[in-house]
């Protein structure tokens, strides 16, 4: 097996990972970290109340992790959604443009969105009947 940096791929594989895996000290500051507890708080108020203030000491590690995780994730997936928007934007744009080029409605489509266009229900009844008509091999061969 080739060796890459001394290392085969596996031990590269499982390094990557456990770098992937492995929890991450993030710095913030004062006032910073006065806000993350107070959201800390405002989205467990319902758990402080019901357990008490004790718990909340108890646990504020744990919860305000928990959040910070929650804030980047919901503002990752806010990217992920605007990206995703913006590149189907610019895909219609590009359909359109296409379309008023005089291309073919299914050659637009395929050449904008990388796909075939899905077929309409009338086409495939069509094609079934179609292939209900055609004589198939094995019909060819009986007779």
């Amino acid at each position: 097996m080739a060796l890459l940096n001394g290392q085969t791929a596996e031990q590269l594989a499982s390094a990557i990972m456990k770098e992937a895996l492995e929890d991450k000290l993030v710095e913030v500051n004062g006032p910073t970290f006065q806000q993350l507890v107070k959201l800390t708080r405002y989205n467990n108020r319902t758990t402080i109340f019901n357990r008490g203030e004790k718990s909340y000491t108890q646990n504020a590690d744990m919860w305000i992790k928990e959040t910070l995780e929650k804030l980047i994730t919901s503002r990752y997936d806010q990217l992920e959604k605007q990206m995703d928007k913006a590149q189907r934007d610019a895909a219609n744009e590009y359909f359109q443009l296409l379309i008023s080029r005089g291309m073919d409605l299914k050659k637009a489509y395929a050449e904008a969105f990388g796909i075939s266009q899905p077929e309409t229900k009338a086409e495939t009844k069509v094609e079934a009947k179609n292939e209900e008509k055609a004589p198939t091999a094995e019909v060819l061969v009986k007779k």
